[in-house]
């Protein structure tokens, strides 16, 4: 996947755009989410932009963490 470009342009989905898009229902409901998608596209050439602010995560009592991701085409 990321070895297949030279560049790649990689950015994270964090909890509540992911709630936006797509709710996720748990009864009963955990103490703390996390819900991350790594979105990587392949780009010709290095970009400048600004770095990605991510959030610390407090893990505390019952914990959901949900990892994804999507590769998408090179335009």
């Amino acid at each position: 996947m990321l070895e297949a470009s030279k560049y790649n342009l990689i950015s994270f989905e964090l909890t509540e755009s992911r709630e936006e898009k797509n709710a996720l229902f748990i009864d009963p409901a955990p103490d703390s989410m996390l819900r991350m998608a790594m979105h990587v596209r392949a780009v010709d050439a290095p970009l400048n932009i600004p770095e990605q602010d991510l959030p610390q995560f407090n893990r505390e009592g019952s914990i959901v963490v949900e990892w994804g991701g999507c590769v998408h085409s090179h335009p």
